[in-house]
């Protein structure tokens, strides 16, 4: 039936082979794992949330406030740490655990309960009492999970030969290149430490020459590069 009505995409789709859907799942995984650690991730990038962790505003507000940390912000932002259940001071504010002064604090989003780890969405921030407050929030967490589940149905459209933005093709032809040069026992997606530590193993020769040939293979599954090409044609424009 699909193919009767979409002829194009019957004849444009490509299937992942085993180590690439592994390396795929523990590519998503990492990134999501990365966003609510409260650092630099796709998933947080595509949200439009600059991220910090509630450690790293503590040392910028340690001598209080200056010109480049102000006392309030009026910026979304995704503030993430541990929470120190001890400093509780009502039920809607948090605590971070943080090595120094000052204390990290947060407003939880109404039906949020504290947890030993927050990842919060905040469009403000005021210091109260010299500690960095952070005002209407919302989950993170959630935020990020909708989002990674979204990036998933991307990556499967860009699969089946659909449009994609330039970051959904960037990370699949990654994502591709890494698993044809993982060696035996590269642990993905279950072990994920594992896993990480093979993608970090490849080094940057062998992806550059491996490159073309994911392109190819692409192409002639008549996948969608046209994002990425342009992307890579704006980067080299005397290549």
């Amino acid at each position: 039936m699909l193919g009767l009505l979409v002829p194009t995409l019957a004849s444009a789709a490509y299937s992942l082979s085993a180590t690439e859907a592994a390396v795929l799942e523990a590519v998503l995984r990492d990134e999501l794992d990365t966003y609510l650690q409260g650092g630099n991730s796709l998933i947080g990038a595509r949200l439009g949330l600059p991220a910090a962790t509630a450690e790293t505003v503590s040392r910028a507000y340690a001598n209080g406030p200056t010109a480049r940390f102000p006392a309030s912000l009026d910026v979304t932002m995704l503030i993430a740490g541990p929470v120190d259940a001890g400093k509780r001071t009502n039920g809607r504010i948090v605590s971070f655990a943080t090595s120094g002064s000052p204390t990290v604090q947060a407003q939880l989003p109404a039906g949020l309960l504290p947890a030993p780890r927050l990842a919060l969405a905040c469009s403000r921030m005021e210091l109260i009492d010299e500690s960095p407050t952070f005002m209407d929030c919302r989950d993170g967490a959630l935020a990020g999970k909708e989002e990674t589940a979204r990036l998933k149905r991307d990556l499967d459209d860009f699969y089946l030969g659909k449009p994609t933005a330039v970051q959904v093709s960037q990370l699949a032809v990654n994502i591709s290149v890494y698993a044809s040069l993982l060696a035996p026992g590269h642990g993905c997606p279950k072990d994920i430490e594992t896993c990480r530590q093979a993608i970090q193993a490849v080094d940057g020769a062998s992806q550059s020459k491996q490159l073309p040939a994911i392109v190819r293979r692409f192409q002639r599954a008549g996948l969608d590069l046209s994002p990425y090409q342009g992307d890579k044609a704006v980067a080299a424009p005397n290549r």
